[in-house]
């Protein structure tokens, strides 16, 4: 858990609220990792799974509907299940969400929106280590 700052990098005061509300804001922050840990054995290796959670959110000392809020999070869930001793098969599922405000039109002075998108991920991961070892007598 953390505080910290989020930045609306592109916006300008009158996107972020009629009023000209800052586009820097203060976030409070929490992370939950999970380590990579095993989930069942095929031969000598284990297949592994971890994955993390994120969640922030933007102006969490206001109770005022004038101020703009936010909340942002992210997961990510990731198997890796071994070929060989180099090669492993992985699957990553990554979730994202954020709910903002959104400007309205003239007149209008916007709402909160929400919006979320998420990703499936297939690929191959090649594993290469080495070790020298060196002596002087």
């Amino acid at each position: 858990m953390g505080l910290g700052v989020d930045w609306e990098v592109f916006a300008t005061r009158e996107d972020l609220r009629a009023g000209g509300a800052l586009p820097l804001m203060p976030a409070s922050i929490a992370t939950l990792m999970v380590k990579p840990t095993p989930l069942f054995t095929i031969g000598p290796r284990s297949a592994t799974i971890e994955g993390s959670l994120d969640y922030a959110r933007r102006n969490p000392f206001t109770t005022s509907e004038a101020d703009p809020k936010g909340i942002e999070f992210r997961g990510r869930a990731k198997l890796v299940a071994p070929v060989s001793r180099l090669l492993a098969l992985t699957t990553t599922y990554d979730l994202y969400g954020r709910r903002a405000w959104a400007p309205g039109q003239e007149g209008d002075a916007g709402s909160l929106v929400t919006g979320v998108a998420h990703d499936v991920t297939v690929g191959l991961e090649v594993t290469l280590s080495g070790q020298v070892s060196s002596y002087a007598h």
